[in-house]
């Protein structure tokens, strides 16, 4: 999900919608949306990005670069201790690849999951920590739940057959059964936190 720009800051881009980058917006819609309020909390948290303006309209989420960019120009900065880096836990002698997030996966547990799961588990407990989180602007700019009330993984057999199109509905059957895989996984061996889970 980020790709370091160096050992104090990384250059962010996250595939969740938006990375947590657009830190410089008009202070006259600064905090009276959304975006605004992302903003804010992205220039309290040091994130550096004055050529980048985020938009939200329509439901879609973006960024657009305000000025000319030159070649090899950093876009944007954001501190580590803002970032959910994977690669720093697996490297770092002092945490040895132990899980970040031990009430929810144990290491025993975390150890055996897949990248993706492992960031998905770790943005749980991160937004179970509310504004106790180094990322907490970020978790509160994520669509709520219920705009993915209608996602295709909320549709039957007899509906995603309507698309006339085998390898879609293939391909949302594999995406359920793996949500399904992983949270049997943490109700068997998660943590004291994992208690109750649901795919709600």
């Amino acid at each position: 999900f980020f790709f370091l720009a160096s050992t104090r800051h990384m250059s962010a881009i996250l595939l969740l919608y938006l990375s947590p980058a657009a830190a410089l917006v008009a202070p006259a819609t600064a905090g009276t949306t959304a975006a605004g309020s992302f903003e804010a909390w992205a220039r309290s948290a040091d994130i550096v990005a004055p050529r980048l303006r985020i938009d939200d309209e329509d439901l879609l989420r973006g960024v657009t670069v305000l000025a000319d960019v030159s070649a090899g120009e950093i876009l944007c900065e954001v501190p580590r201790r803002r970032c959910l880096d994977l690669s720093a836990i697996s490297v770092d002698p002092a945490k040895a690849g132990r899980s970040p997030c031990e009430g929810i996966a144990p290491t025993p547990l975390w150890s055996r999951l897949l990248w993706f799961e492992r960031l998905a588990i770790w943005m749980l407990a991160e937004a179970r920590r509310g504004s106790e989180s180094e990322i907490c602007g970020y978790i509160d700019y994520l669509p709520a739940p219920d705009t993915f009330a209608d996602s295709l993984l909320e549709w039957s057999d007899a509906e995603l057959a309507e698309f006339r199109y085998p390898p879609l509905a293939s391909a949302v059957r594999e995406q359920k059964e793996s949500l399904a895989d992983l949270l049997a996984a943490i109700r068997a061996a998660g943590g004291s936190d994992a208690a109750g889970g649901t795919m709600a």
